[in-house]
């Protein structure tokens, strides 16, 4: 939904074990640039801190946060950032990621007025293999451009011409607003985000937004939620007999409560890393916070290694 924030990742994400590490401080993601084009150092040039939409294997939406350069037409500069194009397939193979458009999906033009961006492709004729991923590349489209406060739907068109629905039947005859991200059924309850590791096929490991409804939207409820409804490509990495007792802000400082049985972490650097992300990502969308303390049971869990944990930036 356009007013839940969804916190985003740097496409750094990551290769296990490869941070600089600065105790258990919060940090803000490194971006990097997709666009392929070298910058002389002594050239100024205005960048804007954007987020494009991929897909892993998996059909999963993929919000990446990058910097782009500026232009008046700043929206149609992120869409075209996740075209189907060759360079950009192969910026992100190695990462176990891939373009959410179809390779056909060339912008014709954009027109932004009144809350509505009207999008028009070059082309009335899609590739798409299935319904999942005709629905990510709707979906990744309407999040890219409803996270500009100027927009608030979403039309498609193809060939200047509005149509009714694509191949697999996805309803585009009228204006769109953004939906939850990689929403889970049934979509009853209160809407929160859980954020999951997932590891590419070339073992980059990447962090999955999923949108599910509990009772209860609060840190604690989700926090057990992420630990109890892991997926055989997704997991948190938390011990599956842990539990969250309570989270408290203390100052500037998120204090996260576990049972004993966190303490099973221990002795896996990388799995403490790719838990303490998901939980830290989890934890942003109800929580300010510059630094986190854990504990198991009565006493604060001390990590295998000093460990960098991060919070991703807000976006929409």
């Amino acid at each position: 939904m356009k007013t839940k924030k969804i916190l985003t990742l740097c496409i750094t994400l990551l290769i296990l074990g490869t941070l600089s590490a600065c105790g258990n401080s919060i940090t803000t993601n490194e971006f990097i640039d997709l666009s392929g084009e070298v910058i002389a150092p002594e050239e100024e040039v205005r960048t804007c801190e954007v987020t494009a939409y991929y897909k892993d294997s998996y059909g999963y939406i993929v919000p990446v946060q990058t910097k782009i350069e500026w232009s008046e037409g700043i929206a149609k500069s992120v869409i075209r950032k996740m075209m189907h194009t060759a360079e950009l397939q192969k910026d992100l193979v190695v990462m176990g990621l891939e373009s959410l458009m179809p390779p056909e999906a060339v912008i014709n033009g954009m027109d932004i007025s009144n809350g509505l961006a009207k999008i028009d492709f070059a082309t009335n004729k899609l590739t798409i293999n299935s319904l999942r991923d005709e629905k990510c590349f709707v979906e990744g489209v309407v999040l890219a451009l409803t996270a500009f406060p100027t927009v608030n739907e979403v039309q498609f068109m193809f060939n200047g011409h509005v149509i009714d629905t694509l191949p697999f039947g996805t309803n585009v005859s009228k204006p769109l607003k953004a939906v939850d991200i990689n929403a889970t059924q049934p979509s009853s309850g209160e809407s929160v985000v859980l954020y999951y590791s997932a590891k590419s096929p070339t073992d980059f490991t990447y962090y999955v937004p999923v949108t599910t409804y509990l009772s209860s939207n609060d840190c604690k409820s989700a926090l057990n939620q992420l630990i109890s409804s892991g997926m055989s490509e997704l997991e948190s990495c938390i011990p599956q007999s842990a539990r969250v007792l309570n989270c408290q802000m203390i100052g500037d400082t998120l204090c996260i409560f576990f049972n004993e049985e966190f303490n099973a972490l221990k002795g896996s650097y990388s799995n403490e890393m790719r838990a303490m992300r998901s939980i830290t990502l989890t934890c942003a969308q109800f929580y300010e916070f510059s630094n986190v303390k854990v504990y198991a049971g009565s006493k604060e869990y001390k990590f295998s290694h000093e460990l960098e944990v991060f919070k991703a930036a807000n976006v929409g």
